[in-house]
């Protein structure tokens, strides 16, 4: 096009106004100070990565239904089901980076959907002692589907003799040898069962202990530790769940130093709000407060679909119990006077874009709500939540990382680095009151104590990373 004087204004106007509106928006991102404070080396990493994005994006997830993956015969696109998806994305350039990503600390996962359950199952018919019993004998297919199963440790007694669970003769509840069960399953036998009950005081210790050996290994030798977020299913009944918050005290009794929390968990709308436990909740925080206990809350809040129903406006009872993160919190984009209250209160988003996708809360990755909350500058981290069930095939969070700066344009390497490095800067390393707790947020790098620590040596790791980025792939990325 010609110089046509003010029509040529008018153009280099409107688009110096547009840059404008762009970079002021941008700057209003939870990730803003992060970008800001990239060393030249990360720097020249995040261009890299983003060229490489580019260029897998045009030659492995273009959308062209003529050319199916050969090996699958299904069209590869962006946004496609991570089920979907998963074989041809570990072939990927972007996966490598991923899976090697220093990614700071997990903070929302499932323990008894971190392993893989094939192993699982593996280990329960392989040690010797694991017992199996049933509601009901399973003597038929409908009794199968119908009954209540339980696994349970008891020393085996040489000699003794049981019924078999699939008989119509078996007495329900009666225990009986997983491996002699598995044998006797009808026709087919083992083709086609949790720790000692001596109390959770006892399961908390033994977690404590393995995480010590474990640290005390090769492999663990620069892992950091774990602490538990004490839960209960909130579709129990009031009584039940009160009697797990009297475990819960009394496990932070015996070792404070593993118990970091209190949580609610299950599916949302098919359990009880917590308007409707707000007697137990309140009983439970009045507890702490007179055996002198920090036990902060934690809650699950918010993953639903719903706009202003019961399930959702768990988000308004869980701020004002004073959570100090909200695990998923799919539907707090809905929500700005809640997102302003969340920022001025540094609540942080626990944010599991697998999980909400194979739970369908989205059909996509394309579409998930948590671009519009890191836009709004809320604060997030992504964890992997129950990668044993979800088919992540793996207890690591590579997987999700992948899926975030794959679908969404406005993260890139830079905003990926800044979710990792939230779970380190909202992590619960060690008991704090509440201006601890904030404190150590606003200060990160500059604070006292085991927060700071770890997120130097986490930014360390980061810039390491981010060199291997260019020795790597500089060569062939870098413009």
């Amino acid at each position: 096009m010609e110089d046509k004087g003010p029509e040529a204004t008018a153009l280099a106007s409107h688009f110096a106004a547009r840059d404008a509106l762009i970079s002021k928006e941008l700057s209003l991102r939870s990730d803003t100070a992060f970008r800001n404070a990239l060393s030249p080396i990360a720097s020249q990493a995040c261009a890299i990565v983003s060229h490489i994005r580019e260029a897998e994006h045009a030659s492995i997830w273009k959308h062209d239904p003529s050319n199916p993956d050969n090996e699958e015969g299904i069209e590869l696109y962006p946004g496609m089901m991570f089920g979907l998806a998963k074989r041809k994305l570990e072939s990927t350039h972007l996966w490598r980076i991923a899976k090697r990503m220093p990614k700071g600390t997990l903070l929302h996962c499932h323990l008894g959907a971190m392993v893989e359950v094939d192993w699982l199952f593996e280990r329960i018919l392989a040690v010797e002692g694991m017992h199996v019993c049933s509601s009901e004998a399973l003597d038929t297919e409908a009794a199968r589907v119908r009954a209540v199963v339980l696994f349970k440790y008891i020393t085996p007694k040489p000699g003794s003799s049981h019924v078999s669970i699939w008989s119509s003769e078996y007495q329900p509840d009666t225990y009986v040898p997983a491996a002699e069960a598995a044998d006797a399953f009808p026709s087919t036998g083992r083709q086609g069962f949790d720790v000692p009950d001596t109390g959770f005081n006892y399961r908390v210790a033994v977690m404590g202990e393995e995480i010590e050996a474990f640290k005390k290994t090769e492999e663990g030798k620069n892992f950091w530790g774990g602490r538990l977020i004490w839960t209960v299913l909130r579709v129990l009944d009031a009584d039940s769940i009160v009697t797990s918050m009297k475990d819960c005290l009394e496990a932070k009794q015996a070792y404070p130093h593993l118990v970091a929390g209190f949580d609610l968990v299950g599916q949302e709308d098919l359990g009880q709000t917590l308007a409707a436990l707000m007697p137990q909740i309140l009983w439970f925080r009045q507890q702490c407060i007179s055996q002198n206990l920090n036990i902060p809350f934690f809650f699950h809040a918010g993953e639903c679909l719903g706009d202003g129903d019961s399930t959702d406006r768990n988000l308004y009872d869980a701020i004002l119990l004073n959570t100090r993160r909200i695990g998923h919190a799919f539907s707090l984009f809905k929500h700005p006077h809640l997102i302003d209250i969340v920022k001025e209160r540094r609540i942080m988003v626990e944010s599991c874009p697998i999980s909400n996708e194979v739970l369908r809360l989205t059909a996509t990755a394309l579409a998930h709500p948590l671009p519009a909350l890191l836009a709004r500058g809320v604060s997030a981290s992504l964890s992997n939540d129950d990668p044993a069930l979800l088919g992540q095939g793996t207890s690591g969070m590579s997987h999700d990382f992948w899926q975030a700066v794959q679908a969404w344009e406005n993260l890139g390497l830079a905003g990926l680095g800044s979710l990792a490095e939230n779970s380190v800067r909202y992590a619960a390393f060690e008991d704090e009151d509440d201006e601890q707790w904030v404190g150590g947020i606003d200060k990160g790098y500059e604070g006292g104590g085991v927060k700071a620590e770890r997120m130097k040596l986490w930014r360390q790791e980061w810039e390491a990373f981010c060199q291997w980025i260019i020795d790597e792939y500089g060569a062939e990325f870098a413009k």
